[in-house]
């Protein structure tokens, strides 16, 4: 019986490969992808080090992890930098600083099916029906916590912040100085959704960066203590945030007075609304404006912590006390 044959048109495409190294005769059309998938010889297609199941396979090309890091900071190349986190404390800030505390008010933090509700968002409008567009703004919290986290004020330990979320949710959140916000607004929900989902944030080395505190901001002021709000408002005076500065430094907060927490300078209140309007407030004692013209929450905020500062730099070249 005669072979039968092969219509050519049936193996075109597959090439015998040649392998210099087997001595077997013609091999099957697939052993082509039989040698590049790694089971045949591969002499003379890939060098040693690309054959693959091998200790010396593929490697991606990564940056070296001994290489140096080229930086603008010499503490970083020193070593002696290493993040906020383990930032030393000043020596006359641990004896004889007063810290200053802001409070930011109205922070529209609500946490839906989704992670944190955004009012500008169109999948957030079945969660926020009965509540206003005005008070759902995590973006504007945001805003202010980089403004106040990237301050000199927060790099020297100087500065307390406290999120009121008591109309939403009827909770207070606790910001620890060596917290560094997310960049990003993506990243700062997801943070904020797990603070609001499981009550704290915890760093790596198991250090409470924020927490949430059940009730309103009251047992965090001292009885009789001034709380000065900062606003938009026609009627409120204009007062520059040096000013601010020299009047809670000349009297700063009583720590005989019962309740609240204690070696602090001034209490400052902030909106997180889109108008910075401080109604429906009621322990603030005294509103002021920082500027002639309508300003933003995390300007205030920046401006607040600037005032700060450059006062205690002037105190500290006349040779005063600080803050």
């Amino acid at each position: 019986m005669q072979p039968r044959s092969v219509d050519p048109r049936h193996t075109r495409g597959f090439k015998r490969p040649f392998n210099a190294d087997s001595s077997e005769g013609d091999r099957s059309p697939f052993s082509r992808f039989h040698s590049l998938r790694g089971g045949g010889s591969s002499a003379g297609r890939f060098p040693p080090s690309a054959k693959r199941g091998r200790s010396d396979a593929y490697r991606p090309q990564v940056a070296e992890e001994t290489a140096p890091h080229h930086t603008s900071f010499p503490e970083a190349q020193n070593n002696k930098y290493q993040g906020r986190n383990t930032r030393p404390v000043r020596s006359d800030t641990q004896k004889k600083g007063r810290d200053v505390v802001v409070i930011l008010e109205k922070a529209g933090l609500l946490l839906g099916n989704m992670g944190l509700v955004d009012a500008y968002e169109r999948a957030a409008t079945t969660e926020i029906t009965n509540a206003s567009l005005r008070e759902v703004r995590p973006d504007i919290v945001h805003q202010c916590l980089l403004a106040l986290c990237d301050s000199k004020l927060a790099q020297e330990h100087r500065l307390r912040i406290y999120i009121s979320m008591f109309s939403c949710n009827r909770k207070v959140i606790e910001v620890s100085p060596v917290l560094r916000p997310p960049r990003t607004y993506a990243r700062f929900r997801g943070l904020m959704s797990a603070l609001l989902r499981d009550g704290r944030v915890t760093s790596s080395n198991g250090e409470v960066l924020m927490r949430v505190m059940p009730g309103s901001i009251a047992p965090i002021i001292p009885y009789g203590a001034d709380v000065i709000g900062l606003c938009n408002g026609l009627t409120a005076p204009v007062v520059t945030a040096s000013r601010l500065a020299g009047e809670a430094m000349a009297n700063p907060v009583d720590d005989a007075l019962q309740g609240g927490v204690k070696n602090v300078a001034s209490f400052y209140c902030i909106p997180c609304t889109d108008d910075c309007s401080l109604d429906g407030i009621d322990y603030v004692t005294r509103t002021v404006c920082l500027s002639a013209y309508p300003t933003t929450a995390h300007v205030m905020c920046a401006r607040i912590c600037e005032g700060f500062m450059r006062l205690w730099s002037r105190s500290k070249e006349g040779g005063a006390n600080a803050v």
